[in-house]
C-alpha cells in the first residue's frame, strides 16, 4: 500500500498565514578572468508559511540555575520549497493578511518530509 503524503501537505496549507523571504550566499567564478564574486541572492519571495513558538523548559534540578527556559521559533512550509541550512530568512508574522511582526535569522535544523518541511530559526549563523 502506497501512502500519498502530498494530500496531507495540501490540506496543511490552510495554516500558512505567514510569509517568508529566503536569501542564499552565492559564489561564482568568471571563467575568462578567474575572478571570484560573492553575492547574496534571493531564492524565495513571499512564501506562505506557518510560524509557531516552542518553549524548551529544562526541569533538571541540578542545572536549573544555569539552564534557562528557552523559546524557539519553528517555521513550517510546503515541501519542495528551495530552503537550505544556513540560508538567511526574513519572516513576517501576519494577522488578517497584515504583517504585524518581522523576524530575521538563519535556517537551522531543517527537516524535510513528503508533505511538509520545517526549520528552527537561528539568530546567529555560527551557532
Amino acid at each position: 500500500m502506497v501512502v500519498d503524503f502530498s494530500i496531507i501537505g495540501e490540506k496543511m496549507k490552510i495554516f500558512d498565514t505567514d510569509e517568508m523571504d529566503v536569501w542564499r550566499d552565492t559564489v561564482s567564478e568568471n571563467p575568462n578572468t578567474g575572478e571570484v564574486t560573492e553575492a547574496t541572492a534571493m531564492v524565495v519571495e513571499k512564501q506562505p508559511c506557518h510560524i509557531s513558538y516552542k518553549i524548551n523548559d529544562r526541569p533538571d534540578t541540578v542545572t536549573a540555575g544555569t539552564m534557562p527556559v528557552t523559546q524557539l521559533i519553528r517555521v513550517d512550509f510546503p515541501a519542495g520549497v528551495d530552503v537550505k541550512n544556513g540560508d538567511y530568512v526574513k519572516l513576517r508574522r501576519k494577522s488578517n493578511g497584515v504583517a504585524f511582526a518581522e523576524i530575521n535569522g538563519f535556517v537551522g535544523m531543517l527537516s524535510e518530509y513528503p508533505g511538509r518541511s520545517n526549520f528552527y530559526l537561528q539568530v546567529r549563523k555560527d551557532v
